[in-house]
């Protein structure tokens, strides 16, 4: 009886083995589960632009990374010298007027010290009540802020 057990035993944990070295080798990689999403914003004389880029990534879409840049090129991420990196999957609204863009969010992003471009940035913190109201019936529309999502 101490035999089958102990051969019981072994084949389970043979058994869960194989299932985890199956798992690890046929899970597919980052760029299976990668979105990406980029938004160009142009001064009103059409002179320069920044792009408001979206990386969402993770087996349930469960990280992301919203990030404003002056670089054009899509296989470039985010630079914390030059773009403002905003973290997470809090709400994130925008709104241009003339040169200068808005950004309503939780938590602001740390002013890049080599922010250069015609544009200015604005970070409006907003609390959670506020941002809430927002989402609440797409009342963002109303005040004419665009989602970032």
């Amino acid at each position: 009886m101490k035999n089958y057990l102990k051969v019981f035993i072994t084949f389970l944990l043979l058994l869960v083995l194989i299932v985890v070295v199956a798992l690890w080798i046929y899970i597919p990689g980052e760029d299976t589960f990668t979105q990406y999403k980029t938004i160009e914003i142009t001064t009103t004389n059409k002179e320069a632009s920044v792009f408001i880029k979206q990386k969402v990534w993770g087996m349930n879409a469960d990280h992301r990374l919203v990030y404003i840049t002056t670089n054009r090129d899509e296989n470039v991420g985010p630079n914390e010298n030059t773009d403002y990196i905003f973290k997470g999957f809090s709400p994130l609204f925008y709104k241009q007027s003339n040169d200068t863009i808005y950004v309503f969010c939780s938590v602001a992003s740390i002013t890049p010290p080599n922010w250069i471009n015609s544009f200015n940035v604005k970070q409006i913190e907003l609390h959670n009540p506020e941002m809430m109201k927002l989402l609440d019936k797409d009342s963002y529309k109303k005040e004419n802020l665009n989602l970032i999502n």
